[in-house]
């Protein structure tokens, strides 16, 4: 299955969509992802930037990435893009998951194309 996290762009052809980091985890405990599609900002209060990151009450893309790199490497879908266009964490994502994945996982900067 192709997996696409994003609360406000509808997923490409042939792609699942979930809304929520805590749907996309549950997805990738049960189900077999070939790839993986991560958005950052996940509900309105991720928009405004005059937020503090570490003050939000939803989570974003970041739990899916976080919660990856604690799996060990169980549950790692061979493709994972990261397609925010929230730049400053879609780069922290992309720098995570690159530090972090195995080494068949191919992860890919996206920019926000869909």
């Amino acid at each position: 299955m192709k997996l696409f996290l994003d609360d406000m762009r509808r997923p490409p052809f042939g792609w699942d969509r979930v809304l929520t980091a805590d749907e996309c985890i549950v997805t990738l405990e049960s189900r077999r992802v070939e790839e993986l599609s991560l958005d950052h900002d996940l509900h309105e209060e991720h928009y405004n930037t005059s937020l503090d990151p570490s003050t939000y009450l939803h989570k974003t893309g970041m739990a899916v990435v976080e919660w990856l790199i604690l799996a060990e490497a169980k549950m790692w879908p061979p493709v994972i893009y990261v397609h925010s266009l929230n730049e400053k964490e879609r780069n922290v994502m992309l720098s995570k998951l690159r530090q972090r994945a195995p080494s068949h996982v191919q992860v890919i900067d996206k920019k926000a194309c869909y």
